[in-house]
């Protein structure tokens, strides 16, 4: 019994499309994730290759429940950009030497963007 009650409050909640972002609010989102990477890119050279950190750090950074509801952009992206970016290593960063990368670069960025779209 319990059972079909989850469901029929599923499919009271699933009724109604879920709130869509509108051409305003998506534009602001890719403007702001397009002006990070262009950020990125540009101060490359100037960025270290990667920094590392402890599992326990990692965990403590990111090891927290994924969130029951959505979430706003700005806070999805401030997390990414606070928790996530710092630690990636920049195979395509000028003084990456450990091997020759097929990393993403700005121009395959764009691509995907656009064949994404």
């Amino acid at each position: 019994m319990r059972e079909d009650v989850r469901i029929q409050q599923w499919q009271r909640d699933l009724a109604q499309p879920h709130r869509h972002p509108g051409p305003a609010d998506l534009d602001q989102f890719g403007t702001q994730a397009l002006a990070w990477v262009v950020q990125h890119f540009t101060t490359l050279p100037e960025q270290s290759i990667g920094e590392t950190a402890s599992r326990a750090h990692m965990e403590g950074l990111l090891g927290e429940p994924a969130p029951e509801t959505g979430q706003a952009f700005a806070r999805v992206f401030a997390e990414f950009r606070e928790k996530i970016a710092p630690f990636a290593f920049r195979v395509d960063h000028p003084r990456f030497l450990a091997f020759v990368p097929g990393a993403p670069t700005f121009w395959s960025i764009l691509g995907d963007l656009l064949c994404a779209g």
